[in-house]
């Protein structure tokens, strides 16, 4: 497996955030391992993910929840998967019933 990001980008990610900054070779290579694993981990999840839905490719979608539901990452550009696709919401069930209870009380302590 090739690595998610070589050690001059990581030095220069790192620059973009404090141009001051001094990364030791050990760091560096521990960053290094990290980041490969996490692209590991996300890429397996993402096909198991994938795989589940009954897909035969890897989607966007999939990289998406994982990241969301593994490492609470949220991929800016994509709609929040809070609600499933296919799911059918229902408009004003939980205000209108919660709007009741509300004036129900009002009632009472008029």
């Amino acid at each position: 497996m090739s690595e998610a990001l070589s050690k001059q980008q990581l030095l220069d990610l790192a620059k973009q955030v404090d141009p001051n900054v001094e990364i030791d070779d050990d760091v560096a290579n521990v960053l290094l391992d990290l980041a490969d694993q996490f692209v590991e981990e996300v890429t397996v999840v993402s096909c198991q993910l994938a795989k589940h839905r009954g897909g035969d490719r890897l989607e966007a979608r999939d990289l998406k929840l994982c990241l969301e539901k593994n490492y609470d990452i949220r991929a800016p550009g994509f709609v929040s998967t809070e609600t499933k696709p296919g799911a059918v919401k229902r408009p004003g069930t939980g205000n209108d019933a919660h709007r009741q209870r509300v004036e129900k009380v009002r009632r009472t302590n008029l």
